[in-house]
């Protein structure tokens, strides 16, 4: 911590405060001290509080160059401003006296005289500099401070902290996001339209204007689809971030980029995934999970799909001869096969993919346009696990959710219920269907995105 020393010599004939020459005195010598803070070197003791009277004076703003001093008597001021106009009349000398603080007002924002303290020995002043903010100008005007004190006559040390002010009302930096699905390598900014499956990949691009150097990126997925596990991979040092998106619907990626002056600026992109086609899609994904879980430790399911009108009407007859006598017997046909991605021969109505741990089945053209939808559990759900959803897209927008909060036994299924192809949506035969251990909800009043 560095000490200044401005010598009040106090002699028969005169006083000096600094170098300036004061009147007659009582012998004595006192000393100011300027001390500044550094954070190791202790504090000084705040001592007895003193009253400390801020000084409002205009008329002394250039008069005197930067330093720390005391007056102590009429003498003292009128050397010190070389003005006997503006002594001031609310000052008693004989029992006060008074604490001069002139700044640096190239570098300063602000300074004040904050308290003062009798500490036996010492008069303990405290100051406060003030440094301008990032982006702040100082003020441009001679920056001082005057304050009243009760008169003691013990040399005098000023204790100075420096701060730094606020920041001044500079925008921050100005960010956006540009994004392109691979293999593509043009950039669009702000939103993409991104298919299912694809590796999206972000960048971050900095207005030249601003000429502002980035320091730090931080990269984040704000919002995804229900059943998105998706994890983000930074690129270049964080200028760049991709992910895959795995599950239909909309996903919101954030940048907040801080430059040197440590202000912030931040942008989004939007991508939206949308299903591959205008046709009747059913997605199995899951839910009620975080991003520290493990799909690979889920449950094992399949979702299935089956013709509902082949399943339930399709029959035969065949002639036999029983004891000699001819008889007709009706035999019910095996269902239509089912679909299902385990199996690889499909019905010509059905195809279905797999997108990380979701599931995409497209159902198109089965007789009468009706399907039952089922999942089966190939592995225990026990209360807590993650939640199987099933959701349904028709024209490339949500038309019906339904999830499975039961507590499941292997090798049991969860029946959905029959969709109807033009509608996505279960059929209803008297009233409103009634799904098995499913919560659903219509396209009116669609979930939140997310997990």
């Amino acid at each position: 911590m560095g000490f200044s020393f401005l010598p009040l010599r106090i002699a028969s004939a005169a006083c000096f405060i600094g170098v300036l020459t004061v009147g007659a005195c009582t012998p004595q010598t006192l000393e100011v001290t300027v001390r500044r803070a550094n954070g190791v070197d202790p504090r000084p003791d705040a001592g007895e509080p003193m009253k400390v009277t801020p000084l409002e004076l205009s008329d002394v703003a250039n008069k005197h160059k930067p330093g720390y001093f005391v007056l102590r008597s009429t003498d003292d001021w009128d050397v010190f401003f070389g003005d006997r106009s503006i002594r001031p009349t609310g000052v008693d000398f004989a029992h006060q006296m008074v604490l001069a603080v002139y700044g640096n007002d190239s570098t300063l924002a602000d300074l004040k005289i904050t308290s003062a303290g009798d500490a036996g020995d010492t008069v303990n002043v405290f100051v406060t500099e003030q440094q301008p903010g990032d982006g702040c100008k100082p003020k441009g005007t001679p920056l001082y401070a005057l304050a009243v004190v009760d008169k003691k006559v013990e040399p005098v040390q000023f204790y100075v902290d420096s701060q730094r002010a606020q920041r001044c009302n500079i925008a921050p930096p100005a960010v956006s996001v540009s994004c392109r699905a691979l293999p593509d390598k043009i950039w669009t900014p702000y939103s993409l339209k991104a298919p299912l499956g694809t590796t999206v990949e972000c960048a971050a691009s900095l207005d030249p204007s601003q000429q502002r150097t980035i320091v730090d990126r931080d990269w984040s997925i704000l919002e995804v689809p229900r059943g998105s596990d998706s994890r983000l991979a930074l690129i270049n040092e964080a200028k760049k971030a991709s992910f895959v998106v795995d599950a239909v619907g909309t996903y919101k990626m954030r940048l907040a980029a801080t430059d040197e002056a440590a202000r912030t600026g931040e942008a989004t992109a939007v991508i939206d995934v949308p299903p591959p086609s205008g046709d009747l899609w059913v997605e199995l994904v899951w839910s009620n999970f975080t991003s520290s879980d493990d799909p690979d430790t889920f449950p094992r399911i399949e979702l299935r799909a089956v013709d509902a009108k082949a399943d339930a009407n399709a029959s035969s007859t065949t002639t036999t001869k029983v004891g000699g006598k001819a008889q007709i017997i009706v035999v019910k046909k095996v269902a239509t096969r089912t679909c299902e991605l385990t199996v690889t021969d499909h019905p010509s109505w059905c195809d279905a993919v797999k997108f990380g741990k979701n599931t995409l089945m497209k159902l198109k053209g089965a007789e009468g346009g009706r399907y039952d939808l089922a999942v089966h559990y190939t592995d225990d759900r026990f209360p807590g696990a993650p939640v199987a959803c099933v959701r349904t897209f028709v024209g490339g927008k949500l038309a019906f959710e339904s999830c499975d909060n039961r507590t499941r036994k292997a090798d049991e299924t969860w029946n959905v219920g029959t969709i109807l192809e033009p509608t996505g949506r279960p059929e209803v035969v008297d009233g409103p269907s009634t799904l098995d251990g499913g919560v659903s909800v219509d396209a009116g009043t669609t979930p939140d995105a997310g997990k």
